[in-house]
């Protein structure tokens, strides 16, 4: 199981965990939860808080992007309910919208060079991918339209997300075991404040008492995975899982 986490100081100062986007987000995992489920009261207020508040967001998000498509591509508009209906299983969220989006654009616009445009249009700018690559373009629009900064961007709301301690309480309280999922070099791109130094990383973690990290290696450049692994093993602890499948 997935949730985010939201550290409010490390979203003041600008410090990233392993969302490199955003930062003060923290994605984090349960391995190993009951099965069937089973909850506690709390737990279940916890889950049904988040829900609610992620789903006002969402719902803000789509509203924003409806106003810029009304400027910018006005044959285009987005719904919440068939979004729902017709991309999830119940639960909206940014990648959804991406993929709405795309989905439409591709409908309105299905030669290459129309389509580009048209994401010209929405951008401000020229797209930087391959627009017949579905993923690539899908990841373009969230970066362009949904992310901090961005024109349909929504500050996360506290009542939307629980702190670190919180979402490991919630794993414990399911029977999982509570996992930091690290991303290292995972975007290609520089290390987040929190984790650009492995042993830091790993005495935080420990100081928070979780135990348990797992790496994507297709993700990360095989020397950097061997450097944070061998850091991570090195504590003398067993405690920890590396997971190559996502």
């Amino acid at each position: 199981m997935e949730t985010i986490a939201l550290s409010v100081d490390a979203q003041r100062s600008g410090t990233r965990w392993n969302d490199p986007s955003n930062p003060g987000r923290i994605y984090f995992c349960g391995k190993g939860l009951r099965y069937p489920i089973q909850f506690s009261q709390r737990a279940q207020d916890t889950l049904l808080q988040i829900g609610r508040a992620l789903e006002e967001r969402v719902r803000q998000m789509i509203d924003r992007v409806n106003r810029h498509l009304e400027r910018t591509l006005p044959s285009i508009q987005l719904d919440y309910d068939r979004i729902r209906d017709t991309y999830t299983f119940g639960t909206v969220r940014e990648r959804h919208v991406a993929k709405a989006l795309s989905s439409a654009i591709a409908e309105a616009f299905s030669d290459a060079s129309e389509k580009a445009e048209a994401l010209e249009a929405l951008y401000g700018e020229e797209s930087q991918v391959d627009v017949t690559d579905d993923v690539a373009l899908q990841n373009e629009l969230r970066s362009n339209l949904l992310k901090a900064g961005k024109v349909a961007f929504v500050e996360e709301s506290p009542e939307a997300y629980v702190s670190l301690e919180e979402a490991k309480s919630l794993m414990l309280d399911m029977g999982g075991i509570p996992c930091y999922p690290v991303l290292a070099d995972g975007t290609r791109g520089e290390l987040t404040e929190i984790e650009q130094d492995p042993e830091f990383l790993r005495d935080e973690l420990l100081r928070r008492g979780i135990h348990c990290a797992e790496f994507i290696p297709s993700r990360n450049d095989i020397n950097l995975l061997k450097d944070y692994v061998s850091v991570f093993n090195g504590k003398g602890t067993a405690q920890h899982a590396i997971s190559g499948i996502q």
